[in-house]
């Protein structure tokens, strides 16, 4: 907005109102004089613009536009810690609360499971605690321990919310009006609920799909089909612990759920694709070596899918995910040392098909056969 306000143009402006017979040469008196103050008025004007900026949540710094959601009640989902399988040995070692390291992170061993090992709870928030595992080593002498090791993650950790993703949240919250138990009420209320620390120590709640009447039990009846924040079926825990929050005596109006509502909170299931790609390759490349890439590159491409589930919900029924066969082999074939796709199969479908998925299924990548011919 104050774009023509530079240094150069204010001094020129300044300039002018000095009568004719004054010396005004850059080096003069007057030119020094003004200079200065030339260049404090277009820092002021620069700022100016950037206060002018941070006024829109469309283009506000993340601090200014988390201020600016807080008049609607919104802030950023903050991050959640990992929770992971820990093994100890031998098993009945006193290790329940005691601290433990692995590389630059901590973690405190916790209650044990029904099917082995130990929850262990990492330290630090955020996806960085999904990424280790192996020995640990605890941080103070626990008598008889031998060993204790991660194994894998049972919840994945969550980083704080993406700036892009809690803008466009904000601007969602504008867009739809929320009233009274309609969808976009439900919607918006279940996702406040990973305001609450235990939802997003379970995992936190992502996407939301809501169904009503006779898209599932008849009048007065809703279910909620809900993802963990990334983008994994919720569990059990995480499914009971959100039914206690929106409906937890049916009909009741007990919870957030409006009176006469009666709620069923589940989840998405994870639909297994097998793969099978023929593909015609560089010299020196074999299936072994190009596999990992195809597999992270279908991955990639599975993941985008099922962030979008939410989105293509419209009622008919026929809002599922589909993999678009076609598309998928172009990706594949932007590998290096892939020079074309001679044939592929992704759960039977073939070149110009799609693969549709049921409607509460998210993808994932099942057994991958590569064969490679030079």
């Amino acid at each position: 907005m104050f774009e023509e306000y530079t240094f150069e143009n204010i001094l020129a402006r300044m300039l002018e109102r000095v009568p004719g017979d004054v010396d005004k040469r850059e080096g003069s008196v007057i030119y020094d004089a003004l200079a200065p103050a030339a260049v404090e008025l277009q820092l002021m004007y620069i700022e100016m613009d950037n206060m002018l900026l941070q006024c829109f949540a469309d283009t506000a710094d993340r601090t200014y536009l988390m201020l600016r959601a807080k008049e609607r009640g919104l802030e950023p989902y903050k991050a959640a810690a990992a929770v992971l399988r820990g093994i100890f040995e031998p098993e009945n070692a006193d290790v329940e609360g005691k601290r433990f390291n692995l590389d630059s992170l901590n973690y405190v061993a916790g209650e044990a499971l029904e099917d082995g090992g130990r929850a262990v709870y990492c330290e630090t928030p955020g996806s960085e605690g999904n990424t280790r595992f192996g020995s640990m080593t605890p941080l103070e002498y626990i008598d008889g321990l031998k060993s204790a090791y991660l194994t894998e993650v049972i919840t994945p950790g969550e980083d704080e919310e993406d700036t892009e993703a809690f803008r466009q949240r904000y601007i969602d919250s504008l867009n739809t009006q929320a009233f009274g138990g309609n969808i976009a009420d439900y919607m918006q209320k279940v996702k406040e609920l990973n305001r609450d620390a235990n939802i997003l120590s379970l995992g936190g709640i992502g996407q939301v799909r809501v169904y009503c009447a006779d898209e599932w039990n008849g009048g007065g009846t809703v279910r909620l089909a809900i993802t963990t924040r990334a983008n994994t079926p919720a569990t059990a825990e995480l499914v009971e612990a959100v039914q206690e929050s929106i409906d937890p005596v049916s009909g009741k109006g007990m919870g957030i759920a409006p009176v006469g509502h009666i709620v069923t909170v589940d989840t998405v299931e994870m639909t297994e694709i097998p793969i099978r790609l023929n593909i015609q390759a560089a010299e020196g490349y074999s299936a072994e070596l190009l596999k990992p890439y195809i597999t992270d590159k279908i991955e990639e491409y599975f993941e985008t899918l099922n962030s979008g589930w939410e989105e293509l919900y419209d009622g008919s029924g026929e809002d599922c995910i589909a993999i678009v066969v076609s598309y998928l082999a172009g990706l594949v074939q932007m590998i290096t040392g892939i020079r074309s796709i001679t044939e592929i199969s992704v759960g039977g479908a073939l070149f110009g098909q799609e693969f549709k998925l049921g409607r509460d299924k998210l993808a994932r990548l099942g057994a991958l056969t590569v064969e490679v011919t030079q």
